[in-house]
């Protein structure tokens, strides 16, 4: 999606193609440094700078769309030329800065209940838990940009992105020194983890890029085997395969393949296993924004799912990023979970 409801638009047109700071590389630095520090005072666990560049992935990124990888994501295929040349979509940009806030839940939910319990309850992904990251991360992000404006910065010119934009997200946050790619493709943090989601504030401001960090993946491969699908290879993810795929963009029935593997993970929106294995994450600290406190109960009963009606669905998904999971795709997936083939409710033009 290209859409960015957090913008400035209004600048002359000799002001929006580059805003370089006055006083040189060393008054850029500054600048640079000043966001960063600014940022993680707004509350953002992480903070980087990149330039906005083609993409160094580029058949990569062709080869997995022309396989099929990305599974019924079409949307994502469209918007593939801008993804691998963003500039073709921002011209005026320059510079990103790359903002990841800390969502790790309480090690009590890795002992949560499962299918296997009684009576069955289905786990929501950490990142779901809480509050929508968009709308947590949106407001971030806009008082980042009302103080760089207040600061008194010229010709300040801004767009932000939370999931909502054509950007290859992780490997801007690669770049941008947030962390490494690992071989379960999240960006990983050697003090933070991979539990982080990410954001941009795209400007024409040009500053400084930060250092890429080391891949410390090593040999591990612990994410890999844990799959329940096999959608991992090192630094590879086939989409159509993950069970978060099937559980929040397959809009469709669920192939029986992957049913079974859906009711052993025991998830009803989402999937994290890849993300709970990995040894990075086994030390990272626990989030701290209120909006991230993994609710009581945030596991769903998968007997109360099947009597959801759209009343319910509304009052238990509004304000979540949950909401994407619609009612249909609820009941199939607790249908699932149930034992059962999940088929009957889903309507494939959801």
């Amino acid at each position: 999606m290209n859409h960015s409801p957090l913008s400035t638009d209004d600048l002359p047109l000799d002001a929006i193609r580059s805003t370089h700071v006055a006083g040189g590389e060393s008054a850029g630095n500054e600048l640079a440094a000043w966001i960063k520090t600014t940022a993680l005072e707004l509350g953002f666990d992480l903070a980087g700078v990149t330039q906005l560049a083609p993409s160094n992935r580029a058949d990569y990124i062709r080869d997995w769309f022309s396989t099929g990888q990305h599974g019924a994501m079409d949307y994502l295929q469209c918007h593939a030329p801008v993804k691998i040349d963003p500039q073709t979509n921002w011209p005026w940009v320059k510079s990103v800065v790359v903002l990841g806030l800390n969502y790790r839940p309480p090690v009590s939910i890795f002992t949560t209940a499962t299918v296997k319990d009684e009576p069955p309850t289905g786990k929501i992904a950490a990142y779901a838990a809480g509050r929508d990251y968009h709308r947590v991360m949106a407001g971030l992000i806009k008082q980042l940009a009302a103080a760089i404006t207040a600061r008194g910065t010229q010709n300040f010119r801004w767009v932000a992105s939370v999931d909502t934009a054509p950007l290859l997200e992780r490997e801007m946050a690669a770049r941008a020194g947030v962390g490494w790619i690992g071989k379960n493709t999240m960006v990983i943090n050697p003090k933070k983890g991979s539990w982080f989601v990410l954001g941009e504030l795209l400007t024409n401001i040009n500053l400084p890029s930060d250092r890429p960090m080391a891949d410390h993946c090593g040999s591990c491969r612990r994410c890999i085997d844990a799959c329940p699908t096999d959608a991992l290879e090192p630094y590879q993810m086939n989409a159509s395969r993950c069970i978060s795929y099937q559980l929040i963009e397959n809009r469709g029935d669920i192939d029986p393949a992957y049913q079974q593997p859906i009711r052993d993970a025991g998830y009803i929106v989402g999937c994290d296993i890849c993300q709970r294995v990995c040894p990075h994450n086994s030390k990272a600290p626990a989030a701290v924004n209120s909006a991230w406190a993994y609710p009581p109960q945030a596991d769903a009963s998968v007997s109360e799912v099947l009597q959801w009606d759209e009343m319910t669905w509304d009052q238990r998904t509004r304000g979540r990023a949950t909401r994407r999971v619609k009612l249909a795709m609820w009941k199939r997936n607790a249908a699932i979970l149930s034992g059962g083939c999940g088929t009957p409710t889903v309507n494939p033009n959801l």
